[in-house]
């Protein structure tokens, strides 16, 4: 730090941290040569003040001035902005004391939070005292720029920090995020840009993403776009890993639908008061409720409390602060505690269930331990046995710091709907000056100038020049100079419903008499309640006293009636890595089992060498791949498993087909697309096929005797080399998921509107109207937002390339068909029985038949990125 800080800052930093840890040094350097940077660290590496010291010293010093905004931070998280702003305040406050001592000026260096959580009274203070610092998320970041206020607020910043880069650039409010940033630069010119990450690969991507370009007007040529250089600063992994995978939950002696759930948590009050706090993470709000209630009981006492997004933001913070100063044993979370909100010290974290990715259970386990130097504490409790096997995986991968590849939306057309709206809010300009704008983002860096139009016309009301009925006039354009501005009320439109995160409909809950928010539940759920019911949510049971059209009052009850309620949420893909690990290991399993008849006994062993299970898990483990193996058989990386299931008790039962791949969902669920479309191609026949992210089942009607089909010689008719992009595009089209992602998509472009300031739009009317609009915008050609579903489903959400290798690897012989006939369901089928439930209560966003032609081949393929990006359709 000599001689790069001022002396009293080094002596401070001396003092209170010691050494700079690898990251701060490196970052420290490069901001003082002006560099772009993206710093890449361990969780608990000190990057926050990696990113910040260097920018507080040139505040401190002069270099940046401290009288108006000079610096912008950048968090996903509303609550992680609030925790940074008191980070900053107490550093700053101590240096302040210091200067003072030493007689020296001190500039005085403000911090304010902009956020949907800001009062009226709070924003109208920052406008008229704008601040040093200002801390903001990526919609209220562009809620600023879409005013002229705001706009002259950010005018004068000179550096940018983007927080947990790697929560961003994977979606679309990344690619949201980024083309602001570029309208940032048309307002200030150039400034520094440091983004910060604990978990993101290839960096090189992740750098380009956050550097973007910039445009070089030429007057004899057309315009080039010069990527800006982000320097990559990549800090060792010094972090310590203690994990162990425990054994799954057992019912045990414990009696009730909740026996695996009561082991668990007799279970986790062990491990509670064996810490001095531990955070505990589970996959869904549902499941963090029901174990927070658990552990209550068997503890006899409050001892875990309840952290999610369906609780109010008060809340939370209770919980937070709480934790922080010690007075929590354990907070129970979603991914609302996995991007770094300040809560002190974790001993341990524990996880139950596997989530879906490396990269997310590496940014949960890394809350443990959260400072440099220190071990990294974890355990894993798989809920279920067949959930033992990922739980291993995801262990090992994580001790070895395996993270996913970032994935980066490219030119999504619904967010560019309001990229457009916000650059044309407050000047007018001609289309090319729109378009060249938008290109600097790296998202749309590939943006082809038909796909611009068209969403150009479509916010001018049009398509194929055919006017629009039921889609408002959202841009204008002067016929006289051809510029274009945004139609009036097109700013309190983006204010109410601008950004990228879908509404869902949920209901606002509220203490009945006071209007204190308590937090919000689930349209169906709410469905379910009558006045004078119960139901707990966040350590507190509640009683309905009133069901309104946009919120549920309700009171504290002391009744023992326990209901939970319950969120829909999207489905959870397993990624790749995950899956390929997966099959890997039951491809060695299998091996064993085919070379000795002892290899069950061997089995726990060679997995507690290679795996960091305990013995409990690693006989779970054993067990649950033996009793596959025996029931019908261990899929690989080179076998299919296809198993024929008939209740032998049930003589009229459907006949069910499950096809083992143990790919994933973003796999199996456009396979199951191809099997349906392809039993009726080959059969007639419309069978029911679901899939989860280990397998697909097909349900054969109870009158289609499955004795008359040979499943082994009709597979590779079903899922054909040549043709099956065709299959999966009459399908998709028609199904609910591809109706939800345009539900979604025309809400992010603003042509289904949200209910308003203060009100609730109920989901089923949202897919009313979704499904109306469809109808009606299906027969343009290459209608953006239809074009925009394929390029999300095809290219962010299913993995293409993926299905093709499995495609063709079965038709090559290369992936071998293991087929078993069974008398009793395998373990992977099991799972796999409540599917059929649940697709049947959310086929509301389904089409109601396959048109499969509403866009064309060669509007999709352009919207992938060409023919080399992904299979032609």
């Amino acid at each position: 730090m000599d001689g790069a800080f001022h002396p009293l800052i080094t002596a401070w930093f001396s003092t209170r941290y010691g050494e700079p840890t690898a990251v701060q040094a490196a970052c420290w350097e490069a901001v003082g040569r002006g560099a772009h940077i993206l710093a890449s660290a361990p969780t608990g590496s000190g990057k926050t003040l990696a990113a910040f010291l260097g920018f507080l010293n040139q505040l401190i010093e002069g270099r940046l001035p401290a009288d108006r905004l000079s610096l912008i931070y950048v968090s996903p998280l509303k609550a992680l902005g609030a925790d940074i702003r008191r980070n900053l305040v107490a550093p700053l406050s101590e240096l302040k004391a210091i200067f003072a001592q030493e007689g020296q000026a001190f500039p005085d260096i403000s911090v304010a939070l902009r956020s949907g959580d800001s009062s009226p009274a709070e924003r109208r203070a920052m406008l008229r005292r704008p601040p040093s610092i200002l801390i903001t998320t990526p919609e209220s970041l562009t809620i600023l720029l879409n005013s002229k206020s705001g706009a002259a607020l950010l005018s004068t910043a000179r550096a940018l920090i983007l927080d947990e880069i790697h929560a961003l650039a994977g979606d679309k409010r990344g690619a949201f995020l980024m083309a602001s940033v570029e309208r940032l630069t048309d307002i200030c010119g150039e400034f520094q840009r440091l983004a910060l990450s604990a978990t993101v690969k290839p960096l090189e991507l992740a750098a380009a993403f956050v550097g973007g370009y910039r445009l070089l007007q030429n007057a004899e040529a057309e315009p080039s776009y010069l990527p800006r250089p982000v320097e990559i600063i990549r800090a060792p992994l010094e972090r310590r890993y203690e994990l162990v995978v425990e054994e799954a939950g057992r019912p045990g002696s414990h009696e009730g639908k909740d026996g695996v759930w009561e082991d668990i948590a007799e279970r986790l009050v062990k491990i509670i008061d064996s810490n001095r706090s531990t955070l505990i993470f589970a996959n869904a709000r549902r499941h963090a409720e029901k174990a927070a209630s658990l552990i209550n009981q068997r503890a006899g006492r409050p001892l875990a409390y309840v952290h999610h997004g369906s609780l109010s933001k008060e809340i939370r913070r209770a919980v937070e602060s709480r934790m922080k100063e010690g007075e929590l044993k354990a907070v129970v979370a979603t991914s609302s505690l996995e991007l770094g909100i300040d809560i002190g010290c974790v001993d341990e974290v524990v996880l139950l269930g596997a989530p879906g990715s490396c990269a997310q259970a590496l940014q949960r386990l890394g809350r443990s331990g959260h400072a440099p130097g220190r071990t990294v504490r974890g355990r894993l409790i798989p809920i279920f046995r067949a959930e033992v096997l990922r739980c291993a995986i995801l262990a090992k991968a994580v001790s070895e710091a395996q993270i996913e590849a970032l994935r980066l939306p490219r030119c999504p057309l619904d967010i560019l709907s309001q990229i457009i709206l916000g650059i044309c809010l407050s000047q007018s300009l001609p289309a090319k000056g729109i378009y060249q704008l938008v290109r600097r983002s790296w998202n749309f860096r590939e943006l082809s100038q038909a796909a611009f139009d068209s969403v150009m016309d479509l916010l001018c009301g049009k398509a194929d020049n055919v006017r629009l009925r039921d889609v408002k006039l959202r841009l204008w354009r002067d016929m006289e100079s051809g510029d274009y501005s945004a139609a009036p009320g097109t700013a309190a439109l983006l204010n109410m419903a601008g950004g990228t995160i879908a509404d869902k409909g949920c209901y606002s809950l509220k203490l009945a008499g006071s209007e204190s928010p308590i937090g919000e539940l689930d349209e169906e759920f709410v469905w379910e309640r009558r006045v004078g019911e119960g139901f707990s949510l966040g350590n507190q049971r509640w009683k309905i006293v009133s069901i309104g059209d946009k919120d549920v009052r309700v009171i504290p009850w002391k009744s023992g009636i326990n209901v939970l309620p319950f969120w829909r949420a999207e489905r959870q893909f397993r990624s790749s890595l995950l899956s390929e690990r997966m099959l890997a290991l039951c491809g060695r399993a299998r091996s064993l089992f085919m070379e000795s008849d002892k290899a069950f006994q061997e089995l726990p062993g060679l997995l507690c060498k290679d795996y960091p299970l305990s013995q409990a898990a690693a006989d779970d483990l054993a067990a649950f791949l033996k009793s596959q193996a025996d029931i019908c058989a261990l899929p690989a990386g080179d076998s299919l498993v296809m198993e024929k299931h008939r209740d032998i008790l049930k003589p009229h039962a459907a006949c069910q087909i499950f096809l083992h791949s143990l790919a994933g969902e973003a796999v199996n669920y456009p396979l199951a697309l191809i099997l349906k479309e392809g039993l009726s191609r080959e059969l007639g026949l419309e069978a029911d096929v679901y899939s989860d992210n280990d397998s697909v089942v097909i349900s054969l009607p109870e009158d289609i005797s499955s004795q008359e089909i040979d499943f082994r010689a009709l597979l590779p008719r079903l899922l054909p080399a040549q043709g099956w992009e065709a299959s999966l595009r009459r399908r998709l089209e028609a199904s609910a998921y591809f109706g939800a992602v345009f539900r979604e998509c025309a809400g992010r472009a603003l042509l289904i509107s949200r209910g308003g300031f203060n009100k609730r739009m109920p989901l089923w009317l949202m897919r009313v109207r979704s499904k109306a609009l469809f109808a009606q915008v299906a027969r343009y050609k290459d209608f953006p937002l239809i074009v925009e579903c394929w390029r999300e489903c095809l290219a962010d959400r299913f993995d293409i390339p993926a299905l093709e290798a499995l495609i063709q690897g079965i038709d090559e012989g290369s992936i071998a068909l293991d087929y078993r006939e069974t008398r009793i369901p395998s373990p992977l089928a099991r799972s796999l029985v409540w599917q059929e439930t649940n697709d049947k209560l959310y086929r509301s966003d389904a089409s109601p038949e396959a048109r499969g032609s509403s866009a064309s081949e060669e509007a999709i393929r352009a919207a992938l990125g060409g023919d080399g990006a992904r299979p032609m359709l």
